[in-house]
């Protein structure tokens, strides 16, 4: 061991309660008594296991009391400690005279007796409360074993402290029983590491050793958690584990325990035995492994990688980017804010401890890691493991097996590996990476703006508001009842908003986008693009190619740029076509009419009766199968009736009218127009001589050799104008002519 004596090292806690478990783990930090300074606790006759004695407090004049002093003298105990902090309204708060008159009862224990242990400030000088109070007990010749005394260092200077004891002694000319003492600045100015407690108690102790005056002294507290929550100054964390302090008071009085092992300002490679130990790096990108002992390992500056051994050790990296590689639970990690972004490499179950930024888990075991409140980085093995980022924006990695990501709160990364893996991502804006099937995302209400990254086609769930499609495959998108965000990938996508108002976009392929019901606004992107808005008011944009867009709500509306290709308008209602749009083509069988643009446009009727308006640009007008009415106007137009009794007018144009099927009227409008008659009874109202020509089928002559000799002997002049009938129910009257010799010249037979 580095000290002679042992048996001088205390610990001062509350009570007997506050230890715990720890009571029975004291001599495993060397401590070889303690003591309770509770202003209530009655103690227990029995006192701490093995070797570790107890030594007795009468803490203010309440515990004054045959019965609590018979208690602690039958507990064993061979001393007996004065009235804590007296001089102080909030401990003992007593006159020397009040204390002076008790203290002939605390005599007749006949244990050694421990005087009152003042405040700093009242310790020393004759009119201090404790000179005071010695002064006075001789005067009643009462006896005074000892000097109790606390000490509480805001620096961590030993040479201050040695120099204060040694005051103490001169002053008092006793042994001086330090039965407080540790680093801490009750002001609230400064706060302490547990490495910086660990450094004072170590030297601290090193230094009361020497001096033979002090007697015993007690570290101040015993548990994190307990007494030793704000100071860092516990011997065992809330679990009963030895913390840093710990470690150091273990090291003091392991028998044999050598001396520190510390690097250089180089790269050093240091390794403890099986003792517990303390390895210090220095300076340098050092390797400080742990031996099978309880040893501490200190990185300091540099980029340190710290190989715990099997034993619990203590691993500290200090500043710079520090790799922590873990084999026993037993271990603890310490890292203060700002000293660099720090991994744990675990083979085991790891809970990250503060300023701890990583976690790599590592073996083939199915193992749990868990994060702390920074943006951690959690990554898995290839079992089936469950990452639990809690707070902070994480990003969580699983492997091959089937994992359970929980994000927690903060904006969270999940990806699940291969796998059929369960992703929660909690609070916060989550991204969902999936790459299976069998992949499951989990979200609440009100937990964010969620994303699911697909490589596989997938179907959002509840409360995930937006998809995004990776990789080059053809895949399938799918929402639910949310507005959501879905974006295909350069592949041929099928992309289905569902529910709600949503926003689809394809990317670079042929892509079907179906926006369902709700207001959506649908991107087909560059390809060949398919847009279905569903029920209501849509927004589409086909983008560059050669899109269809399918509209079933007067509300709906299309938007093309020039040049982005032929674009096409499948309707249910009726329809005007949107700038840059070129084909429109009714459906169902509802009277519907449809309106062109400037282009030249296709418009298509349906089963119905339609109506269709070219307006501007050379238009191609075919009504089907209704009777429809359809009208050129400016451009040289062609207008097909097809079935039905239909209505064709050209407008401004030389213009091409077919009324098709059925009895038909033909109005050409200005221009030069051509009127084509295939069959039925059609009437031209508006026929010009030598500027319009009349195209009659062959076939209106049943099969005999057509002849325009012949057109005379089948004409006749009406009060409707010329009238030519072919017979079979065939005929056409054309208005504005009175003599068959003025249309022979506009005739083509085809």
């Amino acid at each position: 061991m580095s000290i002679e004596h042992p048996e001088k090292i205390g610990l001062g806690t509350w009570d007997r309660d506050s230890l715990g478990s720890a009571l029975n783990d004291l001599e495993s930090v060397g401590v070889a008594w303690y003591y309770t300074w509770s202003d209530w606790a009655l103690y227990d006759a029995d006192p701490a296991p093995g070797t570790v004695e107890f030594v007795g407090m009468t803490w203010d004049e309440r515990l004054v009391t045959p019965e609590a002093l018979e208690r602690i003298r039958a507990s064993g105990a061979t001393a007996l400690l004065g009235f804590n902090e007296p001089d102080l309204d909030r401990q003992a708060d007593m006159s020397v005279a009040q204390a002076l008159d008790l203290w002939a009862a605390l005599a007749a224990t006949g244990l050694r007796l421990g005087s009152p242990a003042a405040s700093l400030d009242q310790t020393l000088g004759e009119g201090s409360w404790l000179g005071r109070f010695v002064a006075g007990a001789e005067a009643r010749g009462q006896t005074v074993d000892f000097i109790a005394v606390h000490y509480y260092s805001d620096s961590g200077d030993v040479a201050e402290f040695e120099a204060w004891l040694k005051a103490v002694h001169d002053q008092y000319d006793k042994p001086v029983w330090v039965t407080e003492w540790v680093l801490a600045d009750w002001t609230g100015a400064r706060s302490f590491s547990a490495a910086d407690q660990a450094a004072f108690a170590r030297a601290a102790t090193e230094m009361m050793d020497d001096l033979d005056f002090v007697e015993r002294h007690a570290w101040f507290a015993a548990c994190e958690g307990g007494d030793g929550w704000y100071l860092n100054s516990g011997l065992f964390d809330a679990a009963g584990n030895l913390t840093e302090v710990g470690r150091t008071f273990a090291q003091l009085t392991a028998p044999g325990a050598p001396p520190p092992i510390a690097g250089g300002a180089g790269d050093d490679r240091l390794t403890g035995t099986a003792g517990a130990e303390l390895v210090l790096g220095g300076a340098g990108d050092d390797l400080l492994s742990g031996g099978g002992g309880a040893d501490t390992l200190r990185g300091e500056a540099g980029n340190d990688t710290l190989q715990g051994g099997t034993g619990g050790d203590g691993l500290e990296g200090g500043t710079g980017n520090d790799l922590y590689v873990v084999l026993s639970a037993a271990s603890t990690l310490i890292e203060r804010p700002g000293e660099g972004w720090d991994r744990v490499s675990a083979s085991l179950n790891w809970v990250l401890g503060d300023h701890v930024e990583q976690l790599t888990l590592t073996g083939g075991a199915a193992l749990d890691g868990t994060g702390n409140a920074l943006g951690n980085v959690l990554t898995g093995t290839g079992a089936a493991n469950r990452l639990d980022g809690r707070e902070g924006d994480d990003t969580l990695q699983g492997g091959a097996g089937e994992d359970w990501l929980l994000g927690g709160a903060g904006h969270d990364r999940l990806w699940g590996g291969a796998g059929a893996d369960l992703l929660e991502g909690g609070a916060g804006d989550d991204i969902y990476a999936v790459d299976t099937p069998g992949d499951r995302t989990f979200e609440r209400p009100g937990e964010g703006w969620d994303r699911v990254c697909a490589s596989v086609s997938w179907t959002l769930g509840d409360h995930v508001e937006q998809l995004t499609l990776g990789g080059s495959a053809a895949l399938d998108g799918t929402g639910n009842a949310l507005a959501n965000v879905l974006t295909g990938n350069g592949a041929a996508n099928l992309l289905d908003g569902r529910g709600g108002h949503d926003t689809l976009q394809g990317a670079g392929g042929n892509d079907t986008l179906q926006g369902g019901a709700g207001e959506d606004w649908l991107l087909g992107g560059a390809g060949s693009d398919r847009l279905w808005g569903g029920a209501g008011a849509d927004l589409l944009e086909g983008g560059a190619g050669d899109d269809i867009y399918a509209v079933d709500t007067p509300g709906d509306r299309t938007f093309e740029r020039p040049g982005e290709g032929w674009d096409r308008v499948c309707a249910s209602v009726s329809w005007t076509l949107g700038d840059h749009v070129e084909q429109l083509t009714l459906g169902g069988s509802a009277a519907l009419d449809g309106t062109g643009n400037a282009l030249a446009n296709v418009l298509i009727g349906n089963a119905g009766a339609s109506y269709l308006c070219g307006l501007g640009g050379r238009d191609t007008l075919s009504g089907g199968a209704g009777d429809d009415g359809l009208v050129g106007g400016a451009g040289d137009d062609r207008l097909w009736g097809g079935a039905g009794n239909d209505w064709l007018d050209g407008g401004e144009g030389a213009d091409l009218l077919d009324g098709g099927a059925g009895s038909d009227l033909l109005i050409g409008g200005a221009g030069a127009d051509l009127f084509i008659f295939t069959g039925g009874w059609d009437r031209i109202a508006d026929f010009e001589d030598d500027l319009d020509t009349l195209r009659l089928d062959h076939a209106l002559w049943g099969g005999t050799p057509p002849d325009l000799a012949g057109v005379p002997g089948l004409a006749s002049v009406t009060g409707a104008g010329l009238m030519v009938d072919f017979g079979a129910g065939n005929g056409i009257v054309v208005e504005g002519i009175s003599s068959v010799w003025a249309l022979i010249d506009d005739l083509q037979i085809v």
